[in-house]
């Protein structure tokens, strides 16, 4: 979940983080998952032992290449981990 301030909305007020507190329909009130995919995916391509490695820096960059991000959260999950025993998956949900 990614929330943003408006585009059409200059400063960034507390009334544009009042937006958030409702649920809202407008284009202008998210980002381009297209260019969200793109950051994760780059990020995704690093070698990394730890999930939580990944996961922050994927919320650091959604964040540099952003600004106007208020609020992300990023689940990071690992796919049949070697635990020794047959588990789908583990998972790290981390937020800004």
């Amino acid at each position: 979940m990614i929330r943003r301030t408006p585009r059409s909305t200059q400063s960034r007020s507390s009334a544009a983080s009042d937006v958030y507190k409702r649920q809202t329909d407008r284009l202008a009130h998210t980002l381009n998952y297209q260019d969200v995919f793109l950051l994760v995916k780059e990020q995704m391509a690093i070698k990394s032992n730890l999930l939580e490695h990944v996961g922050r820096r994927i919320l650091v960059s959604l964040k540099e290449h952003f600004p106007e991000i208020i609020s992300a959260k990023v689940k990071v999950s690992k796919m049949n981990p070697p635990l020794g025993g047959k588990i789908g998956s583990v998972s790290l949900l981390l937020e800004i």
